[in-house]
Order: C-alpha cells, then sequence, then structure tokens
C-alpha cells in the first residue's frame, strides 16, 4: 500500500457494458486512500470503453471475466507487459450498485486489495 506521500495505486476495473460490475466497484472504491480507480467496458456499446490510455494509465487491471482478460491481451499486448491483470471471476448476473454485487465485489477483492476503512461503502 502506497504511503501517504506517494502517489495512490491506479486501478482499472473492466467489463463488458461498464454499466454493472465494473462501474460498481469504481464507485466502491472511490474517495479510497490507496487507489485512483477507473472503469470501462470492452463492448463497442460500453458507457465507457476500454482504451490504450485507460490501460497504460492503470498499475493494476482488474477484470470480471476471463473473456475480459483475453481482450486486453489480444488488443492491448504492448501494455500489458509487467502489468497485473487480475480476473475476478463475476458473472453479468447483477444489477447495477446492487447490494449483492457490492459483497460479492468486496469479497473477491479482498484478496487482492486493502479495503478496509480507506474504502467508501
Amino acid at each position: 500500500m502506497p504511503a501517504a506521500d506517494q502517489e495512490r495505486e491506479k486501478l482499472l476495473f473492466v467489463c463488458t457494458f461498464n454499466l454493472s460490475r465494473s462501474r460498481t466497484a469504481e464507485v466502491l472504491l472511490i474517495g479510497h486512500s490507496s487507489y485512483e480507480v477507473r472503469s470501462a467496458g470492452t463492448h463497442v456499446g460500453a458507457r465507457v470503453g476500454v482504451t490504450a490510455e485507460l490501460v497504460a494509465w492503470a498499475d493494476r487491471i482488474l477484470v470480471m471475466e476471463d473473456h475480459h482478460a483475453e481482450f486486453l491481451r489480444t488488443r492491448f499486448p504492448q501494455h500489458l507487459v509487467d502489468k497485473p491483470l487480475v480476473a475476478l471471476g463475476i458473472p453479468d448476473d447483477y444489477q447495477p450498485m446492487a447490494d449483492d454485487l457490492f459483497a460479492i465485489l468486496r469479497e473477491r477483492l479482498a484478496s487482492h486489495l486493502t479495503l478496509g476503512s480507506g474504502a467508501e461503502s
């Protein structure tokens, strides 16, 4: 975890349409003292589409399903060198900002991030 005088770690959350899963993950961590967060989707019709600039910006990328990781590896291989890419295994079965989606995000993120008191929840 970065010290107070260091930059916050930049996290990019990715799902398909950037409406439910990745957007909810972004909202979960907005205002966290250790992380700067953004989210995007892989589909051409995504709310915010994933771009080379977003992938390059991120220190770590967390995707909801394996096929999102494959999309990024295929489209942006040069930006993924030595960059952690984590698949959380969260299917597209949730409504945006739903309590059960926040719960599974907290559960799956717990082994990858320090959620603690710095997260707004």
